[in-house]
Parts: C-alpha cells; sequence; structure tokens
C-alpha cells in the first residue's frame, strides 16, 4: 500500500511539472524559459516583467501573444492615438479607439444624402447628390443637394428633347436619326425644318412632291421625267419632240414611233424612225 502511495504521488508531481504548475523548478535564469526568470528565493521559473504565458499576466485591455509571449493591445484598444487607425483618437481613460471628429465608420455616421467612403473614411455625397458642382459630373451641376444635367447634356433620353437621343459616350443631346437641330443633322440634300429633315428647293424624298410625268430618282434625290415623257425636247429622242400638254414624246412630221404613226399601208422601220 506504502508503494502504491508513492507511486500515486510520483504520478502527480510529473503532470504538474509537465504542465507548469509548480512554476519549473531552477538555479538559474538558463534553467527557464527565454519570457521567464528564475526567482532565487523559491527558485522557481516566473514571468518576466513585460512578458506573458497567458492573458491573466497582462493587463485588461491587453493579450498574450503566444509566440512572442509579449502583451500586445486588443482590437480597438489603445494607450495613444498611434495605436488606432488614422481616422480614430485614443480615449486615454477607458483605453478604446474611438471616431475622430469629421470622420466615419459607415454610412450610418454621415448624412441622409451621405455615404462613408471605405478608404477615406470621410462623409461624402451619395451619388446624384452634392454640396458644390465639384461633387457632380462635368456634364452635371449642383442644384437644392441633387446633380442636375447642364441643358443640352444629359445622362438618359428623358433629359433630351422628344427628337432628340442622349449620347451616353459624349452626355450630349442629339437628334434621333431622321430629325434635327440644325441643317448639318441633315443629308446634303435636306434643310432641317421644325427639326424634321425635308427635302430642299429642287430635291425630293418622294415621288408626291414630283409632277405626275415625274418620279424621285432615290439615289439622286431629284424628280426625273418618267420614261418616254418629257419636260422639253431634251428629254426626248432625236427623232421626237416634248408635246408640252401632255409631257409626252411624239415624233416629229415625217418620222416614227410606233405603226399608229404612219398613213394606212405603211409601216414605223423602228432602226430610223421612218414611215415605209
Amino acid at each position: 500500500m506504502k508503494y502504491i502511495t508513492f507511486f500515486i504521488i510520483l504520478i502527480v508531481v510529473a503532470l504538474l511539472l509537465l504542465h507548469g504548475c509548480l512554476g519549473g523548478s531552477c538555479k538559474k535564469n538558463a534553467d527557464c524559459k527565454s519570457w521567464e526568470t528564475c526567482d532565487v528565493n523559491t527558485h522557481k521559473c516566473t514571468v518576466k516583467p513585460n512578458m506573458c504565458n497567458t492573458n491573466n499576466d497582462c493587463e485588461e485591455w491587453e493579450t498574450c501573444n503566444r509566440s512572442t509571449h509579449i502583451c500586445i493591445l486588443q482590437k480597438d484598444r489603445c494607450l495613444e492615438d498611434r495605436d488606432c487607425e488614422s481616422w480614430e483618437v485614443c480615449n486615454k481613460a477607458e483605453k478604446t479607439c474611438e471616431l475622430a471628429p469629421g470622420f466615419c465608420n459607415n454610412d450610418a455616421d454621415c448624412k441622409s444624402i451621405e455615404e462613408c467612403d471605405e478608404a477615406t473614411h470621410i462623409c461624402k455625397p451619395k451619388e446624384g447628390y452634392c454640396y458644390t458642382n465639384y461633387d457632380c459630373e462635368s456634364w452635371e451641376y449642383c442644384n437644392n443637394n441633387l446633380c442636375s444635367v447642364i441643358e443640352g447634356k444629359c445622362n438618359t433620353d428623358k433629359d433630351c428633347k422628344s427628337w432628340e437621343t442622349c449620347d451616353i459616350k459624349t452626355h450630349s443631346c442629339e437628334a434621333r436619326e431622321g430629325f434635327c437641330n440644325v441643317d448639318s443633322d441633315c443629308e446634303d440634300w435636306q434643310k432641317c425644318v421644325q427639326h424634321v429633315c425635308k427635302a430642299r428647293l429642287g430635291y425630293c424624298d418622294n415621288s408626291n412632291v414630283c409632277n405626275t410625268w415625274e418620279y424621285c430618282d432615290p439615289e439622286e434625290h431629284i424628280c426625273v421625267v418618267k420614261r418616254d415623257m418629257c419636260n422639253t425636247d431634251d428629254d426626248c429622242e432625236d427623232w421626237q419632240y416634248c408635246y408640252g400638254l401632255k409631257h409626252i414624246c411624239k415624233a416629229k412630221p415625217g418620222m416614227c414611233n410606233t405603226d399608229n404613226d404612219c398613213a394606212q399601208g405603211q409601216f414605223c422601220d423602228e432602226r430610223d424612225h421612218y414611215c415605209k
């Protein structure tokens, strides 16, 4: 029974030594860990000043770094302003980092029309809101804390006139296809009339604006006479003349277009347009 009791005591002592509960026996500092020192009175290893093995070895605002065995400040705790983020100051009485005046951590720290800039931690107007023109885009101005487009500029088609569209690259209102603000918005043969491109005098965009004996050439956009019809003799063949009342090309006397232009018993020779 005595041997059993002695054996149990040895096991307990060994476990205590393994867990450091006895502080580690020592005769000199070299017998202890690097963050410990040997207490010459008790011959036990104790933690050096300003070093630690557990959080209990540190101040309440510190934590023990188990790698270096040095007490370090807990997150958001401080002794000086330099221990905090650049947008914070140290409340030395509470040892806590607090938001500095004029800075923010999130949108809740800003006004309703502002948001917190994650990079600078400064409140800035939300997109579309402003305090000065510099808070808006170059094509906008600040109007009662709202960015409004300058006249003639745009963000969407709604900012333009009904005959215009918004060019998102330049943020300028431009005439829609077929519409215009100035003559240069139209084709060369057109002019701008009440924001609509219309044919200039002497040109046409459809045959309805031409005479009944003419049609609108879709390439040249001018009225030209229909085949076998005319405005002058020049519109007819050499053996013809322009009959002005009906604007048709008729055969000159003694010449013919068809057999109907010849006397009975004759025919129209289409090679020289003479009756034979």
